[in-house]
């Protein structure tokens, strides 16, 4: 599951997986802990599209979306980092 989110959450590189292949049954944890406007971007990514038609389809600019994501990646890697250290103590 690492593994797959990360790759959904690097831009830049080739086509973006879909949204069902990374999520899988831990979605809606992982999407409800993201605030609503970093949700919103991180399904975008998911869904295809890039940072510039991001920002045109929420009326911000292409560094807000950045920011946005930037932070829902922090958060998405610190709530995975830290099932992975429970997993392992146990």
């Amino acid at each position: 599951m690492l593994q797959s989110l990360t790759t959904l959450l690097h831009v830049g590189g080739g086509s973006e997986p879909d949204v069902a292949d990374v999520f899988e049954d831990d979605r809606n944890e992982l999407l409800s802990s993201l605030p609503p406007s970093e949700r919103e971007v991180v399904l975008l990514v998911a869904d295809g599209y890039r940072v510039h038609e991001i920002a045109a389809i929420l009326d911000c600019s292409p560094n807000a979306v950045s920011m946005r994501l930037m932070r829902a990646r922090a958060r998405l890697r610190s709530i995975l980092e830290s099932d992975d250290s429970g997993k392992g103590a146990g």
